[in-house]
Parts: C-alpha cells; structure tokens; sequence
C-alpha cells in the first residue's frame, strides 16, 4: 500500500518493494496532483503547529513549581533551551528541512523516522529524516516503539570513512580491488538492554544495546568502547537516536496509518476521472470520425484532409450535409467536474487543508465567528498534535539532552536543580499549543468582562479573581517567551518597592503640610509649640 501511494502522490521519494535508475520518469501514474500538492501543503500545516522554524516551541522547567520561582533555576533553563535551538538552527544540522520531510512522510505513510546524532564537528547536533521503507519497528508491552532495525546501503569508500580500520571486510575488499564505489548493505540494530549492569561504566550500563552489521560479510562491526578503549561487539545509547512516531494506530498493527491512506481510494478514482476527462478532451479536440462512405479508410489512405485550413472537395452530399461526421460520446463535464471537486475536497479535509483555509476564505466574518473557528480548530487537531508532542518531540527533546554534554552545549547544574536530582518539564508553545489554550484565555477574558457589570452592584467581586496570575496564565497561553515574564519574587519586590516610596511620598506631603501649617501660625503670631 506504501508503494502504490508512493506511486500517485510522491513517486520523487523512495521507493518500497521495486527499483528505479536515478533520474528515471516517476510521475507516469499521475493525472491529478490534489494530494501530492495537499500533502506539500500538510508538512507546512505542521510545521506551523509543531515546529515553526521562527519560534522557540518549547520551553523548560523544573518538575517542583517552587523550584521554578528561583532565579539561577529559570536562567538555567533559558540557557538550556537557547542552546538546543541554537544548534537546531546550525545551518547544516538539518533539523527543520528533514523534520519537513519527517511531517510529509506522516502525511503519506502514517510513519516518521528521524535520526540524531553528534554533528562531524562536534559542536552540534545532526539530524536526519530516515526513509521508512528502510526501517522496521517493534513495540512494547505498552505499544510504544523500543526496537529498530534500519537497513541502508553506503558505498565501500563511505564505509570506510565511517569506520575506519575496523570497517567490514567488504568494504576493504572492494577498496583494495579498485572498486570503491561498490554499493554494500549494512543493518544497525537498537533494542533495549536485557541486563543493565549500572555498577560499570561504558555501554553495558546504557539502557539501550546496539548492533552494526556487514549484511555482505554476515558479521558484526566491532565498536569502541569510549570508557575502556577496547573494542566490542555492541554499543549502547542512553536514548535511542532513532526517533519514530504515527500518526494513528489500531491495536492490531504496529506501524501508523496517514491521511493519504485513508483517502487512498477517493485519490485512486479521481487519477482515473481525471485520465477519462482528458481522454474526452483529446477526442473532442480531435474526435474520431463516422462515415458511410468507404473512401474514409482505416488506414489513413484516405483523400480527407484534416489539416487546419484545407479544402475537401466533394465531401458534401446532395442536401449540403457533410459526409464525415466526428463521434459524440455525450460525456457530461458538468457532472465529472462536480465528481471530481468532491473527491479534491475530501482529499484536502484529511490533510487539514480546509480547516486552515476557512478563515482566509470568509474575512467578512465577525470577531467572534472567528474566535469560534479557532477553538473548532484547536478541538480537531488536539489529538494529532497531543500524540506528536509525546510520541515525537519528547522522545527528540530526550535524545538531544543526552547528547548536549558530548557537544559541549550542557550549562552548569544549578545546585538545586542537583538536589531534585534534574528533574524537568516540557512546555509547549507552538501554535498549536496557543490555538488549544485560546479559549481558556477567552474564557478569563469574558469572565473579567461580566465581573466588571456586576461590580457595579457588588464591588467585592473584584476579589474573586487573582489578577496577577491571571495575566500570568494568559502571557504563557499566548507564547511569551518566560524571560520577559516576569517571576512572583520579581513581581512581590516590585510591589513592596512601590508601596514604600508610596509610603515615603505621604510622609514628606505630611511634613511639607505640617510646615506649611507653623509657617502661616507663626505669621499669624500663634506659638504652636504649646
């Protein structure tokens, strides 16, 4: 099914179960590119929702909210997250143009992998989209993904690059016998650890084991162990790098299910709509023609000229009727158009292509209609955008953290941060985030509305709410960045500050009234001393 989707929305990608040349035709199978371009228009969709390229998306924060009013805890935090999107933002890491290819692979597949690793000059991250034909999965228990098994292919030459003296007997092989563009297979393999032995350092305490091997060797690729310096048959990994979410599963299959596959039959009809209606244009261009006369032969032998312009002489009858007539199919465009734009509507509904466009195409609609196609919109999407967050960006905030002291990208543990042993939150401000929290926000809004009427009767009212923290809440909906927010002691310190020099001032208008009053008594001649 990955293939024959492959074929009629994205037969530039690679395939699944045949074998193209490089720079071969791909697009033969498709007539109609509503999907292919719905599917463009979808990895930008959740770009927007999940990683915009301008925004910082997330942030940080200590699991204990008391921990969080501290100063050295927030800057810790800022500085933390600063440096993971400043190496996403490296100009070679990758990060956002593969996540893009990632997103589109949901929207086709059901399936993303993307892969991280230290960058070659290790002082970043690289990241790559893993194509997922190439990869196979295992759940757990649970039915989250804990095993892979990644096969690709790497020229003897790249294979040697990679490993150096312990690269696979193949590949020296083929170095050696001047055929260095060879093309070999190789699996990588990452499944938890059955016995984790934390009382020694190295791979054998990680959590997650790994295997590399020389599939044209049938052997294992000895790796280094950076603690000990010797060499063994697998490594390991804190957090796996590869990094696989879907985009919906059912309890019988392990691998996710996307848009296109669920509108894969209104695409397969409109590819051969779309084939018949060009069909009948081509004939009504050039339509084959009815005779009862044997000088019109099959085989193009006949005196006829359809040539623009020419003349026939003597292919009218008697009556002024032509003796050729072209063939009327009596194929309706009307209904065809009307078939097809229903099958184009519902391709761009899976992929969320209306629901984005709906405000664009009514801007006469009033401010509150608005509002109420943003929470419609937020409640439709909440459940794709939820399982991404868990499924797809934890997992990747997870494998980054455990790569930041290798690149050298790690701040300093606060020492209370140390004593809650690290403990942290994610916090979410994408788009998506903002979209779902907005009515949350409109709900304080119109609330602080009706209290103002009923103040008017009842001016204890006010109290009912906590200003401060209302706007706080509202600041954090909307995705203002926690530095410019700032925090309860910060916010108390300024209060106390103003409610003394408040203080201050009423005392020095009391002196300046109380000078004013002996100054007037003593020109009136009054002793005020007494």
């Amino acid at each position: 099914m990955w293939q024959d989707i492959h074929d009629i929305v994205a037969p530039h990608s690679s395939n699944f179960t045949r074998t193209q040349f490089p720079g071969a035709r791909r697009n033969d199978q498709i007539y109609d590119t509503t999907n292919a371009l719905a599917l463009e228009k979808f990895g930008a969709v959740l770009e927007s929702l999940l990683t915009p390229r301008q925004q910082l998306f997330h942030f940080f924060k200590a699991s204990d909210d008391d921990l969080n009013k501290e100063k050295e805890v927030q800057l810790f935090f800022e500085q933390l997250n600063n440096n993971i999107f400043k190496t996403r933002r490296r100009p070679r890491s990758g990060y956002y143009d593969q996540f893009f290819e990632s997103h589109k692979s949901l929207g086709m597949y059901g399936n993303q992998c993307m892969h991280t690793i230290p960058s070659k000059d290790g002082l970043g991250l690289s990241y790559r989209s893993i194509h997922i034909g190439a990869m196979w999965i295992d759940v757990d228990d649970r039915g989250v993904v804990d095993s892979f098994f990644y096969k690709w292919t790497m020229t003897a030459k790249a294979a040697i690059q990679k490993w150096g003296k312990e690269a696979p007997k193949a590949a020296r092989d083929a170095v050696t016998q001047m055929d260095s563009f060879r093309p070999l297979e190789f699996l990588h393999v990452v499944a938890p650890r059955r016995f984790v032995r934390s009382e020694v350092l190295g791979s054998e305490s990680m959590p997650w084991e790994s295997w590399e091997i020389s599939l044209d060797d049938q052997a294992l690729i000895p790796v280094l162990n950076p603690v000990t310096g010797k060499l063994e048959e697998s490594g390991g990994y804190i957090v796996p790098p590869y990094n696989y979410s879907r985009f919906s599963t059912n309890a019988s299959e392990k691998h996710g299910r996307g848009p296109s596959m669920l509108v894969m039959g209104d695409n397969e009809t409109l590819q051969r709509m779309e084939r018949s209606s060009l069909l009948y244009g081509e004939h009504a261009v050039a339509a084959p023609l009815l005779s009862q006369s044997n000088d019109l032969l099959s085989d193009g032998t006949s005196n006829l000229d359809l040539r623009s312009g020419a003349v026939n002489p003597g292919w009218l009858d008697a009556r002024g009727e032509p003796r050729v007539k072209a063939l009327d199919n009596k194929f309706n465009w009307q209904v065809s158009e009307g078939l097809m734009e229903k099958k184009r509507n519902a391709i761009n509904d899976a992929h969320f292509i209306t629901l984005f466009q709906i405000l664009v195409q009514t801007p006469e609609m009033t401010a509150t209609e608005a509002l109420i196609r943003a929470q419609e919109k937020g409640q439709l999407i909440a459940p794709m955008v939820g399982r991404q967050q868990s499924e797809s960006l934890g997992p990747m905030v997870e494998r980054e953290l455990s790569l930041l002291p290798v690149v050298g990208l790690m701040p300093e543990l606060p020492e209370l941060l140390k004593e809650a042993e690290g403990e942290y939150e994610i916090e979410y401000s994408s788009s998506a985030t903002r979209i779902q929290r907005e009515e949350e926000v409109q709900g304080i809004r119109a609330t602080y509305v009706d209290i103002a009427g009923i103040a008017e009767l009842d001016p204890t009212v006010v109290e009912m709410l906590d200003g401060p923290a209302s706007v706080r809440f509202i600041a954090q909906a909307r995705g203002v960045p926690p530095f410019l927010i700032r925090s309860e002691k910060e916010f108390d310190d300024i209060l106390a500050a103003q409610a003394e020099r408040s203080e201050h001032q009423e005392l020095l208008a009391n002196a300046a009234s109380v000078a004013s009053t002996a100054k007037d008594a003593s020109a009136a001649g009054i002793d005020i001393s007494q």
